[in-house]
């Protein structure tokens, strides 16, 4: 596949910066992901390599995969859905987003990918290891010009499902939808084989 890979020996991850094998950045921080404007590029929060959340509503991790939070809501989510979502690989997400992203982009409804990333050792302040991490490169919205809000209709005829929620339409920045994660976030409709072989390629290709 001729996508791009950026890759990175070693990220450190503070509350709001950052120090990676290629110098240091201001980082913006998102509840499930970070932003490093000047290098474009987006990492979500792992945890042992998976999805974690860094909202001061999210549930705490332990507790809710040993079932001890069953039946219990979290910011409008059910037990169920924050466990699937901290079950999540940051590899799966990674690349389900950046099918997202490119779909999003190609209807005129997001920023544009530039490839993927790759941290080989990621340490972010608040949790316990460092762990191999995956993100995407894309586009700062903020160069872009401003345009009309998308509607919901607009993602569906993009092939793109908005949140539960839909979150993702009332935070729309210039226009453009950025916002995909959440406990059930934006998701690739019919995509699975595509995802699949999307992973398949990039942990091969960063073996």
């Amino acid at each position: 596949m001729n996508i791009d890979i950026q890759t990175f020996s070693w990220m450190v991850v503070f509350h709001r910066s950052c120090l990676h094998s290629r110098g240091p950045n201001r980082l913006l921080r998102g509840r499930w992901s970070f932003y490093l404007p000047a290098r474009e590029i987006k990492l979500p929060y792992s945890d042992g390599g998976f999805l974690a959340c860094r909202s001061k509503n999210a549930p705490l991790r332990a507790p809710l995969l040993d079932g001890s939070l069953d039946h219990q809501t979290f910011a409008g989510y059910d037990a169920e859905e924050w466990k699937k979502a901290y079950q999540t690989s940051c590899l799966r997400r990674t690349v389900e987003n950046y099918v997202i992203t490119e779909r999003l982009h190609r209807a005129g409804l997001g920023p544009k990918t530039h490839g993927f990333v790759h941290v080989r050792h990621c340490a972010i302040y608040g949790f316990p290891k460092p762990t191999a991490n995956y993100g995407i490169r894309v586009q700062n919205v903020n160069s872009l010009p401003t345009k009309a809000e998308a509607s919901e209709q607009d993602l569906i005829n993009a092939g793109v499902l908005p949140d539960k929620t839909k979150s993702c339409m009332r935070q729309q920045v210039n226009g453009y939808i950025l916002d995909l994660n959440s406990a059930s976030g934006v998701q690739a409709i019919d995509a699975d084989d595509e995802i699949e072989e999307l992973m398949q390629w990039l942990v091969s290709a960063t073996s």
